[in-house]
């Protein structure tokens, strides 16, 4: 079985608005449109494509993360499109919302309604990219909202070193330390390997106070070597990675432009050979992440 614990599926109304969009929501812009310097490699697929995709592939069912979205409408369309996406399609997909902690009793009434219509988490934040810090007193209030619901919280991350890309956050590591301190009862999943944290977690205090905290693989193969698999399933174990793909983002466009999970799921395939490894990897994890019951139904994980 295979969980994509990161997927995004944005409105497709959005697409026929982008470019007036992107004047109020530039990482959309960044990251959508083309320019003379820069190709933008994510494409638009609606959630009848992502299933198709899926089946083709081999993917059973995928969490749909919220885009990070700077201004209260358009999380909110965006949290309209998910739940249409679950309703649709109850077996495949599990949603999570997303809202601005700097919209204050409007997010969390946002929450409240997401809630109430069957989404299970929120994410995926972007500190950087929505304008607020992991201290702030209303990121705060979300994150007690979220051990209230016993929801996981997804939070954009990226490696503080190397080159520059558009959608690269430059939070430091340690305030997501700090928050998994302040708030150890929550639940969260750090998004792109979390940045690198998991090498500080030979650190026995760090070790210590990211006992909650999650690492998926959004993003893979770029801007990493395959190794990260197992290197990373090494320095953590088993039981705190989650398979994210990115989709519907190209890894290799320079080889196909149809989105998919194929080239994810064969470096899966290489690099993690044990068993029980992969399957905790793969769906476990997600799966009791997301309450010990997969999409659709009242089966219970076992892991």
């Amino acid at each position: 079985m295979v969980i994509d614990f990161h997927i995004h599926l944005l409105p497709p109304e959005m697409e026929k608005e982008l470019h007036s969009l992107a004047l109020s929501e530039p990482y959309l812009g960044y990251r959508m449109l083309d320019t003379p310097a820069r190709k933008s490699f994510q494409p638009w697929v609606t959630y009848e494509e992502a299933v198709r995709h899926m089946t083709r592939d081999g993917v059973d069912q995928a969490v749909i993360q919220g885009w990070p979205f700077l201004h209260y409408e358009n999380c909110r369309r965006q949290n309209d499109y998910t739940l249409e996406a679950i309703k649709a399609y109850p077996d495949r997909f599990r949603g999570f919302c997303i809202v601005n902690p700097k919209d204050g009793d409007n997010a969390l009434r946002e929450i409240e309604r997401c809630a109430r219509q069957g989404l299970s988490g929120i994410g995926e934040l972007d500190p950087e990219g929505q304008g607020f810090q992991l201290d702030d007193p209303d990121f705060l209030r979300l994150c007690d909202l979220c051990v209230d619901l016993d929801w996981p919280m997804s939070i954009h991350v990226s490696e503080p070193v190397g080159p520059h890309y558009q959608g690269k956050s430059s939070i430091p590591l340690q305030h997501y330390i700090d928050l998994a301190k302040a708030k150890p009862l929550l639940k969260i999943i750090l998004s792109h390997w979390g940045g690198g944290l998991p090498f500080y977690e030979l650190m026995k205090d760090i070790k210590k106070a990211l006992v909650n905290v999650y690492y998926d693989t959004a993003g893979s193969p770029l801007p990493c070597s395959p190794r990260i698999f197992k290197e990373t399933l090494h320095l953590v174990g088993p039981d705190k990675l989650l398979f994210g793909s990115n989709y519907p983002r190209l890894l290799k466009p320079a080889e196909t432009q149809e989105p998919g999970f194929s080239t994810l799921l064969r470096i899966v395939e290489e690099e993690i050979i044990e068993k029980e490894a992969r399957d905790k990897l793969m769906y476990r994890n997600a799966a009791q992440l997301l309450g010990g019951k997969l999409a659709g139904g009242d089966q219970q994980c076992d892991a």
